[in-house]
């Protein structure tokens, strides 16, 4: 809804505590679109931190190109397991006379998680704002054009240039009960399909995790985190519980383990504990690609329902969303229900409601 006014949590945070994550963000647009090669007169600044992991050699040129940009703003802090990419960044530096990039090789069990909420910790208590990103390959994807999507999601909506990340921390500035920014879901491919859920079966994990912290926040499966990832801006404080709970002994020695699908996701939940706002930040130009790219695919989905389905229309398909939650609430208060109803479509949603114990007449059986 463009007529919403963000401002509005700033005059009223008791609205914070009201909603869901995602019902907060939908309602009032938290969505977070900033110039890349636009900005007022940048300044160092003394209290903002980027913090970044490294574990992919042929990826270190590339994350570089970032870095010179970040360096104009703030200090830089770098993990790697792997000595060739500490020297690589370290050569660089020593080249360009940079002085504010600090890199130091660690162990890699729990890889970017670890990273975050170990090696970098002391060092992020010491900004008031940061930023977190790591470097990433998507091995299931066989185009290397298409798998570097999810890399330059990660970098180009977090640490795009020099102006973009000013018009970052500025954000932050302006809007004080902002806590948490994190990067678009994945969109391509396979992963479109899987944007109305992307718990990836970590939502125990993430109960448990916000039992352990003893959060007050709202959370349901049927609306998941949007922080997935592992890159994404903040306000200091909504690690800090992540901080104070966890040690490298946490972490698997091979791999990432349930641990840090659950900590990637837990982000937003700690942000409104603490009284804080979250939602999604996008550069300008990366949000360009990522519409043409929606609008390519919705048109590709819109013609298969047109072929394949009875539905005329979006309001349509939503009323048909809407069946089995009714469904579900009336069977909560009566013990048989009769579904009257024929066609294809009837069929179909007879076919997809389970095996809820149902009368069905006009001619559908289940």
């Amino acid at each position: 809804m463009f007529t919403i006014d963000k401002t509005e949590l700033n005059r009223n945070p008791s609205l914070i505590h009201q909603y869901d994550i995602v019902e907060l963000k939908e309602i009032y647009n938290l969505e977070f679109v900033l110039p890349k090669s636009i900005s007022v007169q940048k300044k160092k600044r003394d209290d903002v931190g980027i913090f970044i992991h490294l574990f992919y050699e042929d990826l270190k040129e590339i994350c570089f190109s970032y870095i010179k940009e970040v360096v104009k703003i703030c200090d830089v802090y770098i993990t790697t397991s792997k000595p060739c990419i500490q020297e690589y960044i370290q050569n660089e530096c020593r080249f360009l006379n940079i002085d504010n990039c600090h890199i130091k090789l660690v162990q890699n069990r729990g890889h970017d998680i670890a990273s975050l909420v170990v090696h970098h910790k002391n060092d992020i208590l010491k900004y008031k704002y940061f930023c977190f990103t790591h470097d990433k390959k998507s091995f299931h994807i066989k185009n290397r054009e298409t798998a570097l999507i999810w890399f330059y999601d990660l970098w180009e909506n977090t640490v795009a240039s020099s102006d973009f990340i000013f018009n970052v921390i500025k954000t932050f500035d302006t809007n004080d009960l902002l806590g948490f920014l994190t990067v678009p879901q994945p969109f391509w491919d396979d992963f479109l399909f899987n944007m109305d859920n992307i718990w990836n079966n970590s939502y125990p994990d993430v109960v448990d995790l916000i039992k352990k912290l003893n959060l007050n926040c709202k959370i349901s499966f049927d609306k998941s985190s949007f922080s997935i990832g592992t890159a994404f801006w903040a306000h200091t404080s909504v690690v800090q519980p992540l901080f104070d709970n966890f040690t490298m002994e946490d972490f698997p020695q091979d791999g990432v383990g349930n641990l840090s699908y659950a900590v990637e996701r837990i982000f937003p939940y700690i942000a409104q504990h603490l009284g804080f706002y979250s939602g999604i930040l996008t550069s300008d130009s990366f949000a360009a690609y990522r519409n043409t790219y929606f609008n390519k695919a919705f048109a590709d989905v819109i013609k298969v329902v047109k072929t394949h389905t009875t539905f005329g229309n979006y309001k349509a398909i939503q009323d048909y969303l809407s069946i089995p939650v009714l469904i579900d609430n009336a069977t909560k208060t009566y013990k048989r229900l009769y579904i009257y109803g024929a066609g294809k479509r009837a069929s179909r949603f007879i076919n997809n409601i389970g095996n809820m114990n149902f009368m069905v007449g006009g001619g559908t059986n289940l």
